[in-house]
């Protein structure tokens, strides 16, 4: 009877022992845990990183339309004067020499209208 209440005294540390061994594992590893997630490089940065990669994926991508626009532009300046005397025209308001340039600017609100040109 004696060895068995030492038996079950042994068995009820041992079960005691193992309980504050898991205990302190879980502790332990819930720390780590916390640690990797709020670090300069945990985990929560490493999403913001990734976040922040796609985002730059897509400029990327927006940039090179934009640049191949811009050679296909070049490319017409360079191949075709018309281009070059479009752009010289409507963006810069000049004209060929011996040219007049008229330009109608719509009147204010309450003023008189002149009458429309038509031309046949």
């Amino acid at each position: 009877m004696k060895i068995a209440k030492i038996g079950k005294r042994l068995w009820e540390n041992r079960k005691r022992g193992t309980v504050i061994f898991l205990g302190i594992s879980m502790l332990f590893l819930i720390f780590m845990i916390l640690i990797s997630l709020v670090r300069e490089d945990g985990i929560v940065r490493i999403w913001e990183l990734e976040d922040k990669l796609e985002e730059l994926k897509g400029e990327i991508v927006e940039i090179k339309k934009k640049n191949k626009r811009l050679e296909s532009e070049v490319i017409d300046f360079k191949e075709y004067d018309s281009q070059v005397e479009k752009v010289a025209r409507e963006e810069l308001g000049l004209v060929k020499e011996g040219e007049t340039l008229y330009k109608f600017v719509p009147s204010k609100k309450g003023e008189e209208q002149p009458p429309e040109l038509h031309s046949k």
